[in-house]
């Protein structure tokens, strides 16, 4: 409980940073806080740029006799944003993002269930996995308190994964397993999903800098892994699954080159 309140306060206290960051920066000669403002702000900067940022995937354990739970996999990406239109307060962008995570899962085996003299621990890195993202965005960009810009967009998002699949046994005691057995698969290759997301402009004279947090919705799990425990002494056999759902939290950064530089 303490952790998700820290996790809290911790996101809480980066927004803030990033508004006040963007507070300190938002002064420019152009009056971009009246009329047009998507108009203004892409007439002034290129419309393709740089974006990247650091995402964590939920996860979703059922449970078992043993303790098996998957952590929450925490992702990188980098891409490519091109804003192809802009009006008066509006601007539509299209982005191509690639990204590459880790999966990792911890498992416990109590001495009860074994029969070993102690419990059986373990963690278990899985990947790296890699993934395409296309997501198209709608921006609506709006002057908070004649101080600073900020946008709020949407828009839907297309997931293009590698499909894996594997089985692993865990541990064998006089030759009668003693542990699990795990089958893993992705549930599909290709996946639909939308974006919620809220962003900051920080106009500077060679760039425009773009801090943005998104949550992403995914109603089909982006892979599943399905444990069967074997012969646990007190347990017996289960049967759970455990899912990376596709959901996940955002911390993004859009870096767009002034038209000054080319």
């Amino acid at each position: 409980m303490m952790a998700k309140y820290n996790n809290k306060l911790n996101m809480a206290s980066l927004v803030l940073a990033i508004f006040s960051f963007s507070l300190s920066f938002g002064q420019q000669k152009e009056n971009f806080y009246k009329g047009h403002i998507a108009e203004k702000i892409f007439k002034k900067y290129q419309k393709i740029g740089l974006q990247t940022g650091i995402s964590s995937l939920y996860v979703d354990n059922e449970l078992n006799g043993m303790l098996f739970e998957f952590e929450k996999p925490r992702t990188f990406e980098i891409g490519l944003t091109y804003n192809f239109l802009q009006y008066e307060k509006l601007n539509f962008s299209v982005s191509a993002i690639y990204r590459t995570y880790n999966l990792k899962n911890y498992s416990n085996f109590k001495k009860e269930d074994s029969g070993y003299p102690v419990d059986i621990a373990g963690w278990l890195k899985i990947g790296p996995y890699f993934e395409y993202k296309l997501n198209t965005e709608m921006h609506y960009y709006f002057n908070l308190f004649n101080i600073t810009i900020v946008n709020i967009s949407v828009g839907p998002e297309l997931t293009l994964a590698r499909k894996i699949y594997g089985t692993t046994i865990a541990i064998t005691e006089n030759e009668r397993a003693v542990g699990y057995t795990s089958v893993s698969d992705y549930n599909a290759t290709t996946f639909f999903g939308a974006n919620l997301s809220l962003g900051f402009n920080i106009n500077t004279k060679p760039l425009l800098l773009q801090p943005f947090i998104t949550y992403h919705y995914q109603p089909k799990n982006l892979f599943t892994k399905v444990v069967t425990t074997r012969n646990l002494r007190v347990s017996e056999n289960t049967v759970t699954k455990h899912h990376v759902t596709g959901n996940y939290f955002l911390i993004g950064l859009k870096i767009i080159p002034s038209r000054d530089l080319f």
